[in-house]
């Protein structure tokens, strides 16, 4: 016999729904990928996608070629991933059947060298350059802390030193 549910005070809980949490754009590029493999499936085997989610050895097979396919041609990265995610979402029980698309996926990032972003944007770096060039270096000093602790320009312009914490104190 089930736990009877515990009765409270707190306000009854809202229905529970798959992927709420996840914003409309991602949802969208979500579903961009899906069609993406869906149109890939019935222009390059003529594999109606209805018949492609009855089995998840060929569905998973199917996702790693397009993902080779994808990457051969050029696409982003990220195309394949989303295709995957959202078949999991869609489709749970075939979860454990994708780890050769996850595999292709994987192989791909590993594949391609990253690209790094500059430690320094160079607007800012810019700025910095015309303070000490301007003979500002506090503002050049205030610029370049307020960038590493991710301050805003309110909290910049307001800091006193007692809000700053340095290794001699």
């Amino acid at each position: 016999c089930p736990p009877a549910p515990v009765s409270s005070s707190r306000a009854p809980r809202t229905p529970f729904v798959r992927d709420s949490h996840l914003t409309p754009a991602y949802l969208d590029r979500r579903s961009r990928s899906i069609d993406a493999f869906e149109l890939w499936m019935v222009e390059h085997t003529g594999v109606p996608p209805a018949t492609l989610y009855r089995s998840g050895v060929i569905l998973a097979r199917f996702l790693a070629t397009f993902g080779v396919w994808l990457h051969d041609a050029g696409f982003p990265h990220y195309i394949l991933v989303h295709a995957i995610l959202g078949i999991q979402s869609a489709h749970p029980h075939w979860k454990s059947f994708l780890s050769e698309a996850w595999d292709v996926a994987r192989q791909w990032k590993l594949a391609e060298t990253p690209r790094l972003r500059p430690p320094l944007p160079r607007a800012l770096l810019r700025a910095i350059g015309l303070c000490f060039a301007w003979d500002w270096p506090v503002m050049a000093a205030l610029l370049l802390m307020g960038f590493t602790m991710f301050l805003r320009p309110g909290e910049l312009m307001t800091a006193r030193r007692c809000d700053l914490s340095l290794p001699c104190d």
